[in-house]
């Protein structure tokens, strides 16, 4: 018997079931996380303020297009790789595309059992059950929100709950000066655009719009290039895995001669990963 849910009833019922879960398992205990826990744990806690979870629950919030199997590019997302945060602390697109390798690699070949591509709900409860990776090395991970959100569930939330710490004067934390930068921007923007609509002669916001544009124009090509890289790197994994599978399970004592040999069933562990991750910057 088909559903009759739409992709966007969907995630709606989705978002009511985690909200739910979150209002009945949120401790306000915002402080570092267990460090022996693994990376789902912490990511649900910080990202989603969600405790207590079940892997199920857990799996369709991050199905994306709710066609119950996580992809390669919804286990980047998971991870956060595709987000500004993570995005602007790699040195360059090869580190990005690397960083995004590494990991991919790593949690596909922990989460993908029938190593088809693909990660099915039966799949990732299995294994998400003994944790997910951590990769501690790599800073700005686990992050899906808008700039507004992160910082209101990141540093708000955190140090801006009471009537004192809410007054002008206490919002004076680097995360509140950047925010408040990226406001004046937005005003800056909307401003400029509202003059270039009644047709008015450039003015002093102008000039400033101008500044603004300028400096974000190459962090702005930086980061799509970096999106890019990751994008292709997803659709990638996707067509080497339908190669791997089509020459089936490893067997003998050769080397792989290919990425698509490494991801084959049977072939030592140490085989799977073709260079260090240090070493392919």
């Amino acid at each position: 018997m088909s559903s009759s849910f739409s992709p966007s009833t969907h995630h709606i019922l989705i978002f009511l079931l985690v909200t739910l879960v979150a209002i009945g398992c949120h401790t306000h205990d915002d402080g570092p996380s267990d460090p022996s826990a693994d990376y789902l744990t912490t990511h649900m806690d910080k990202e989603h303020h969600i405790q207590g979870f079940d892997m199920a629950a857990a799996f369709h919030l991050h199905d994306l297009n709710g066609d119950n199997v996580l992809e390669a590019d919804e286990i980047l997302k998971l991870y956060g790789v595709d987000h500004e945060t993570a995005l602007d602390q790699s040195a360059s697109v090869a580190q990005h595309d690397s960083k995004a390798s590494r990991i991919l690699t790593e949690v596909m070949d922990k989460l993908d059992l029938n190593k088809d591509g693909l990660v099915t709900k039966s799949e990732f409860v299995t294994a998400a059950e003994h944790g997910l990776p951590k990769f501690d090395d790599i800073v700005g991970l686990g992050h899906h929100y808008d700039e507004e959100g992160e910082y209101f569930l990141h540093h708000e939330e955190l140090f801006h709950s009471t009537p004192e710490s809410q007054q002008e004067d206490a919002y004076t934390h680097p995360e509140d000066i950047a925010h408040f930068a990226h406001h004046d921007e937005i005003e800056a923007k909307e401003d400029e655009m509202a003059r270039l609509a009644q047709g008015l002669p450039p003015d002093a916001n102008t000039q400033e719009y101008k500044r603004q544009r300028a400096s974000h124009a190459a962090l702005d090509e930086e980061r799509r290039l970096r999106l890019e890289a990751i994008r292709i790197r997803a659709d990638k994994y996707s067509t080497i895995h339908d190669e791997a599978k089509r020459r089936g399970n490893w067997a003998g004592f050769k080397r792989p001669v290919d990425q698509a040999d490494r991801l084959r069933r049977n072939v030592p562990y140490k085989y799977k990963i073709r260079k260090s991750f240090w070493g392919e910057f």
